[in-house]
């Protein structure tokens, strides 16, 4: 006869769990009709049903409004007093001083002593994450200037694909100007990159780099064109982590750099060598030689490869998403910096963030995105309140037309 399943028990069983803790859902709803918020609660039961004593959260927010992160930390709290004990990574260092009892920091590897968060602030925290000890100076030294002339770095009219850019987006980037992308995760920024890069086979629309049209779907004519994506996942996607940094660089120029003609064309080591080290200078890459493997770097560094790579194209636009996402207090700074000279050689710049901070830092101009749409634009200087809140409308005016 083998083994029958009570679903009335289960649910039974479900509903008295969620009733437990106060969340605010029904054991017979379907997860994929659930918010991220939400979802993450039915993972949160989930342990909890199995006799878990100690959650573990691995970067809980990334995906959450700030309504949805309110909620979270209210459930944290609750679960807290309740006896259970919780492990919270994140690098927003702000959530961590918001909800953490203490903090570990863990660098190069060691656990760092623990520092009691009523004693310590985010500048003690930040110093021991850095590498020296010392904090890199976070305010950009250059000055971006946007360039006014008759073509745009970027001009997109109806960019669409079957999924997610349903309605068509249009977008122009000026020369010289860094414009930041406000969303979730889901929302569509990203699509929008990969689309610009080739990588979408069922991207449509027109699209304008320097003033000259590029035909999609295709990477090779997105170089051609003059555009450079920094992806998401650089291990995955943005290096080949098992070859040498210096080929990483070179990988983008090498019909640049190759000498003779014919079926077997050669690429000089030292013309690709020389790249690196004026790569290396520039970026101040950490490294010990440009034959180290890319996967022997810091993520910090790989990040800096990814982003050389490009500048050594002399590219257009240069497409960054989530350029300081797994980076130190240090990288990060260090890559607010590069972004900025990219600008101020007249380089346009799409930069794509989760972290509000990042963009009202770098940004010269922030346009929110929920659901595949474009919103609202805000200025150069918008605080990270600012841009939570107008992501907050802009989400909530789009649930209630589609409701």
């Amino acid at each position: 006869m083998g083994w029958r399943i009570d679903f009335r028990a289960l649910r039974r069983n479900a509903q008295q769990l969620l009733d437990t803790y106060n969340f605010p859902i029904r054991a017979g709803d379907r997860v994929e009709d659930l918010g991220f918020a939400q979802r993450q609660m039915v993972e949160i039961v989930k342990s909890l049903a199995s006799g878990a004593r100690v959650l573990i959260m691995d970067e809980p927010t990334s995906s959450l409004t700030v309504r949805e992160e309110d909620r979270l930390f209210n459930i944290i709290r609750s679960l807290k007093a309740k006896g259970i004990g919780i492990i919270y990574i994140s690098h927003r260092m702000a959530e961590i001083f918001k909800i953490s009892d203490r903090i570990n920091v863990i660098k190069d590897g060691r656990l760092l002593p623990t520092q009691k968060s009523s004693s310590t602030d985010i500048h003690r925290i930040a110093e021991l994450m850095s590498r020296n000890g010392t904090m890199t100076s976070a305010n950009p030294g250059t000055e971006t200037v946007i360039r006014q002339s008759d073509s745009p770095a970027l001009r997109i009219s109806g960019l669409q694909t079957a999924r997610k850019l349903r309605g068509g987006i249009d977008l122009t980037i000026a020369k010289g100007e860094i414009l930041g992308l406000a969303g979730l995760v889901g929302s569509g920024r990203s699509t929008i990159a990969k689309a610009l890069f080739g990588l979408l086979p069922d991207a449509v629309g027109t699209v304008e780099v320097d003033g000259r049209p590029m035909r999609l779907r295709s990477p090779s004519r997105a170089i051609a064109a003059g555009i450079g994506f920094v992806p998401e996942d650089r291990r995955g996607e943005g290096l080949v982590v098992d070859h040498s940094i210096a080929a990483n660089i070179a990988l983008p120029r090498l019909k640049h750099l190759r000498v003779g003609g014919g079926h077997f064309p050669m690429i000089l080591p030292n013309h690709a060598n020389q790249l690196f080290e004026s790569m290396r200078r520039q970026l101040r890459i950490v490294c010990r030689a440009g034959g180290q493997s890319a996967r022997e770097l810091s993520g910090g560094n790989q990040q800096k490869v990814v982003v050389a790579k490009w500048l050594a194209t002399d590219a257009r636009l240069l497409i960054l998403d989530e350029p300081t996402s797994g980076v130190d207090v240090n990288a990060k700074a260090e890559m607010r910096l590069i972004i900025r000279d990219a600008a101020a050689r007249g380089m346009g710049v799409l930069l794509i963030a989760s972290e509000m901070e990042e963009l009202s830092r770098v940004a010269d101009r922030i346009i929110t995105m929920v659901d595949g749409t474009l919103g609202r634009t805000l200025p150069s200087g918008a605080s990270e309140a600012d841009l939570r809140a107008a992501l907050q409308v802009d989400l909530e005016a789009m649930r209630y037309q589609a409701a």
